[in-house]
């Protein structure tokens, strides 16, 4: 797993926790971790990808349906 950048500069190890994305020295640091911010961004990818692929099914459920 990839450090964040406040750990890779201090040369911790970088812990993250179930519970949360922040590592855990930036918790206890109350410091903004980059790797909440890329869990953030990967959980809006995969659901705008689950959005488009529902999107995808209606449309060859309407193709489908003018073919008739």
């Amino acid at each position: 797993m990839r450090a964040c950048s406040f750990c890779r500069i201090y040369n911790f190890f970088c812990v993250v926790t179930s519970e949360s994305s922040y590592c855990e020295r930036c918790f206890r640091s109350y410091l903004e971790c980059e790797l909440a911010f890329l869990d953030a961004k990967a959980e809006r990818f995969f659901k705008e990808e689950e959005r488009l692929a529902s999107e995808i099914v209606a449309v060859y459920a309407k193709i489908t349906r003018f073919r008739k």
